[in-house]
């Protein structure tokens, strides 16, 4: 997700990474100044070798998508054309006390 904004930056381009806990998730946030995506765009992401990029080959969303669900995980888009694109995942969180989640 990070590398796809890279890529969809402009000049004055930046990139804005936040992760927290929240309600019993662990939310990760990447928003983005690029070129965004109209609806239709949006839509389409994840399928199998579909891509904005002249060079892309449509498979690391699909993969990135199919990770975010084994680990019980759910995506939100928001995208408006020449605007950027905001991306949030969500995760359950661990239990406190569990190893690891210090």
């Amino acid at each position: 997700m990070i590398k796809n904004s890279i890529e969809a930056l402009r000049e004055e381009g930046h990139i804005q990474i936040r992760a927290y806990r929240d309600n019993g998730q662990v939310v990760i946030r990447v928003a983005d100044n690029g070129e965004g995506m109209e609806p239709s765009e949006v839509a389409r992401l994840g399928e199998p070798y579909y891509s904005n990029k002249s060079k892309g080959t449509g498979l690391g969303l699909m993969v990135t998508f199919r990770i975010i669900e084994v680990m019980h995980g759910k995506i939100e888009i928001e995208s408006k054309k020449g605007a950027g694109t905001v991306m949030t995942v969500r995760f359950p969180a661990a239990a406190s006390g569990e190893q690891g989640t210090e």
